[in-house]
């Protein structure tokens, strides 16, 4: 089997880019929004109006709910990615490695 690496260096700094330009949302509660991006980079964390009438751990577990449910979106996203990029291949860990 031949390998081309420097075409395979180049497709993964592709998904890489690719992967730091895609972003995923979620919100818990109501009261907080985070939004992060494919290489699980928190981009912003959004606190609305009703967040105040929350106690602290109320507040804090919606904060860890909506984070929690952006990195699966993430994880998922980077799982799709390299099964297009890999064209199917079973390629166990390799979306550890991007």
């Amino acid at each position: 089997m031949d390998v081309d690496l420097a075409k395979m260096v180049e497709q993964v700094q592709k998904l890489q880019s690719d992967l730091r330009n895609t972003t995923v949302e979620a919100t818990s509660g109501g009261v907080i929004s985070v939004q992060m991006n494919g290489r699980q980079e928190l981009l912003r964390v959004t606190v609305f109006d009703g967040a105040y009438r929350l106690n602290k751990e109320n507040l804090a577990g919606c904060i860890m709910d909506a984070f929690n449910q952006a990195l699966e979106k993430s994880r998922q996203k980077v799982r799709e990615e390299v099964t297009r990029y890999t064209g199917g291949l079973n390629l166990p860990n390799l979306s550890d490695l991007i």
